[in-house]
């Protein structure tokens, strides 16, 4: 489906620059909506081990991560 393809770029993507960090957050969000938040939370924790401090998306991938932990929770 679409989200098969979605992962699929993004993982091409990064295979191609591996220092995309909006390609990063993208796949996990998708595989969070996809419900596999290991991977998600892998994804978020990548970023943000990777971002310099005072990148402007780093508060929203520290709240996607914080869902995903969340959701795993629960799951």
């Amino acid at each position: 489906g679409e989200y098969d393809r979605a992962e699929d770029d993004f993982r091409e993507a990064l295979r191609i620059d591996p220092s995309l960090l909006k390609s990063y957050w993208a796949r996990g969000l998708v595989r969070s909506d996809r419900g596999d938040f290991d991977g998600a939370i892998e994804d978020f924790s990548r970023v943000l081990s990777i971002a310099p401090p005072d990148w402007p998306y780093r508060e929203a991938v520290e709240k996607s991560l914080a869902a995903a932990r969340k959701s795993k929770e629960r799951k």
